[in-house]
């Protein structure tokens, strides 16, 4: 009789001692990992400090512009990025911003799809008359001789605002977003920030991408000049913005302004002083330490990100469903319970992988060194894709390759940047020489400094003269290989290029993409052959305006 009940006491205290052992295993585990992931966080934290990387945003904030030397201060621009606007509707920020947002009203078809400069094509501007047409914005049918002029006129008489604006472009050589971050005492996170309003400055720039190449088609070479200082010194506040999405805006317009200045070269539209001042204007931004920057922001904002879903157990199942990491989906459901040092692990490996995969091959050797080792830090993100067998990595996988492969965009821009410095100093060598160079040393020390050097191999950036009495431009491709100026229209990728097409993949050739990076003047064969044959007339240089003061230089 008592055998059963001795049995059943046996297996009770079993199975009792085997939960005890259970739990104290778990815990011990768990505090285990808790005291790991602490040590490694600490360690990361170590490393950033040595490597000068900060984590506050508010200390990477460049030093403050002054007022009369601030291009964003003039009135149409001044509060145009308050983070919280007034709802009072005689608030002089918010009929800036009003106006602004209205800016491309009846133009929201009506872009111009350039093909970019490497290719040596200007814009179709019979898709730009139809669109036009189409919304009405032309009132008639236009014969393509005159479009372009039909179009400037057109904007100048409906959109004045535009002149105001770019009017004030040659007197300065620098811009700021007033008030600043800084001045608007922000205390949230950096990832939580409702960010500049960026519809208002898209709007804004595609009207001057638009006005600028149409300048630059019907001859009203200082009209487009002024469209593409306008959009250099609002993509220079653009980067000194503190989110991330600064610097990538910003190189959206700044090769719409190369885009611009390509067009005036083209046409032989600047005379020496002017192509001088742009010269200086351009040379004044150093994508190198911008990028710097904005890998130091995007740690910082990736970093807040880990720390606002591991305080906030509601909101985690949002997340992992939004995830383009595999399993996201299974990762909700249990996302809530997820332990504390899971998130504190994530954080840790994902500043060691950013910093030996990005940051420090960026330091070291520059945008070349982020590519050379894209394929390193992707086999490594691939081969750990069993997310449970790896729970460290999943922030990683998710991350990282979006800050990794925003370098092709840096590096296009780059590339278009040190060219059409460049093309200012052969232009300025043909007005005085009425011929260009043999070879680009011979500018220096008159019309450079130096000789730009390819981003990619640190070469000096490659220059022939071509047969049509103009010049080719060239650097090396992601590939890393000189091709000798050559586009590889056999790719599968396609080189033909959409400026205006949109913000999230802004004139960039495709990452597969091998031909090298051109400015040239000779049209490619391409599917979109140019059937814009007409004439230029050069205006004359009386009607010039006057540079900026030797202060604000």
């Amino acid at each position: 009789m008592n055998l059963p009940r001795q049995k059943k006491g046996g297996i009770l205290r079993l199975v009792i001692l085997v939960a005890i052992v259970v739990v104290v295993s778990t815990l011990v585990v768990h505090f285990l990992l808790d005291w790991r992931a602490g040590r490694q966080w600490k360690e990361a934290q170590a490393r950033m400090e040595k490597e000068g990387l900060l984590l506050d945003w508010r200390a990477m904030m460049p030093p403050p512009l002054a007022k009369e030397l601030n291009f964003a201060a003039i009135e149409p621009l001044m509060g145009f990025n308050v983070i919280n606007p007034s709802d009072d509707p005689t608030d002089k920020a918010s009929e800036s911003r009003q106006a602004l947002l209205d800016l491309d009203k009846g133009l929201e078809r009506c872009l111009v799809r350039a093909n970019g400069v490497m290719l040596g094509q200007p814009p179709d501007w019979s898709e730009v008359v139809q669109a036009m047409t189409a919304s009405k914005f032309l009132e008639q049918s236009l014969s393509m001789e005159d479009a372009a002029g039909v179009i400037l006129r057109t904007l100048d008489e409906k959109k004045p605002l535009l002149k105001q604006i770019t009017s004030q472009s040659f007197q300065y050589s620098d811009a700021e977003f007033l008030p600043t971050w800084r001045e608007q005492n922000l205390s949230e996170p950096l990832s939580t920030i409702k960010t500049l309003p960026h519809s208002a400055w898209v709007n804004l720039n595609r009207v001057l991408f638009l006005h600028g190449m149409a300048a630059s088609e019907a001859g009203d070479s200082i009209a487009a000049l002024a469209d593409a200082r306008t959009q250099i010194l609002l993509s220079k506040a653009l980067l000194r913005d503190s989110s991330n999405t600064g610097p990538i805006l910003a190189s959206v317009v700044l090769g719409q302004s190369c885009e611009i200045l390509w067009n005036l070269c083209r046409h032989r539209g600047l005379p020496e002083d002017q192509l001088a001042s742009l010269q200086v204007l351009l040379s004044s931004i150093n994508q190198e330490d911008h990028f710097l920057r904005f890998l130091s922001i995007n740690m910082v904002e990736n970093l807040e990100i880990v720390d606002v879903i591991a305080d906030h157990p509601e909101a985690r199942p949002a997340f992992f469903k939004m995830s383009s990491v595999g399993g996201a989906l299974s990762w909700s459901k249990i996302s809530p319970i997820l332990p504390r040092w899971f998130f504190v692990l994530n954080k840790s490996h994902l500043v060691e992988i950013e910093m030996d995969y990005v940051f420090m091959p960026f330091k070291e050797s520059g945008f070349a060194g982020v590519i050379k080792n894209q394929k390193a830090l992707n086999s490594l993100l691939v081969a750990h894709r069993e997310e449970w067998k790896h729970l460290d990595l999943f922030f990683a996988r998710e991350m990282i390759p979006q800050a990794s492969n925003v370098v092709n965009k840096f590096i296009h821009l780059e590339c278009s940047l040190r060219q059409a410095i460049v093309a200012c100093a052969l232009e300025r060598f043909y007005l005085k020489y009425q011929r260009y160079p043999d070879k680009l040393e011979q500018l220096l020390p008159d019309f450079l400094t130096a000789v730009p050097i390819d981003p990619m191999d640190h070469l000096p950036i490659r220059y022939s003269q071509s047969a049509s009495d103009r010049y080719q431009l060239w650097c090396v491709g992601l590939d890393g290989l000189d091709d000798g100026g050559q586009v590889n229209s056999s790719s599968t990728s396609s080189p033909v290029l959409s400026t205006s097409s949109s913000i999230n993949n802004p004139w960039l050739h495709s990452i597969q993409y091998k031909g090298d990076r051109i400015w040239q003047y000779t049209p490619v064969k391409t599917d979109e052959p140019d059937s814009r044959n007409r004439k230029w007339v050069a205006p004359s240089a009386g009607g010039l305006p006057p540079l900026p003061s030797s202060s604000r230089q």
